[in-house]
């Protein structure tokens, strides 16, 4: 939740973000992953250190969650 609250981003507006990069998520998707109930893709932390506007080593730092 961290990155998406930094970027006042909700739920569904990332998904959205996300879709306009060409993943298909949808606000569910960003519920199960920030909840450990789903993994994320290598194609899909792509998308969201773009979405972020950060470094993918950032979103991988342990002491990080990854939104």
């Amino acid at each position: 939740m961290k990155f998406r609250n930094q970027n006042n981003l909700s739920q569904e507006k990332l998904a959205q973000k996300m879709q306009l990069l060409g993943v298909s998520m949808f606000d569910s998707d960003i519920y199960t992953i920030e909840h450990g109930k789903r993994t994320v893709k290598d194609f899909e932390l792509l998308a969201f250190a773009i979405v972020f506007n950060v470094k993918i080593e950032q979103l991988l730092e342990s002491d990080n969650d990854l939104f």
